[in-house]
């Protein structure tokens, strides 16, 4: 959930806009953004209890990395899963197969 002042919610340009109208609140985003921008750097770095906001930023892209990760690994498992069933479909198939064949074979 986005701060109510986050620059990429849409809620403060809505909000603005009620007060200001679109072209003031439009501008108004314009000259906040610079000062938006860094109070969500230092957000993220008390976030992380560092001073230091590269560190804070290299942490939050590492936790990012994990999650993608995370989620494209558990895909890559799906997917394992989904082609082993696909191939004990196919093996079970070919032996059906096989079986007819030979049946009608011996049955000729």
């Amino acid at each position: 959930m986005s701060a109510p002042w986050d620059i990429q919610s849409p809620h403060l340009m809505q909000r603005l806009a009620a007060v200001l109208g679109e072209d003031a609140a439009a501008a108004a985003m314009y000259l906040l953004t610079p000062e938006l921008s860094a109070w969500a750097e230092y957000e993220n770095a008390v976030t992380w209890h560092t001073e230091c906001l590269s560190c804070a930023n290299m942490l939050t892209s590492c936790i990012q990395e994990t999650v993608r990760a995370e989620k494209a690994e558990a895909e890559l498992a799906t997917l394992r899963e989904d082609l082993a069933w696909a191939r004990k479909q196919t093996l079970a198939a070919q032996q059906e197969a096989t079986a007819l064949l030979t049946r009608l074979e011996a049955g000729s």
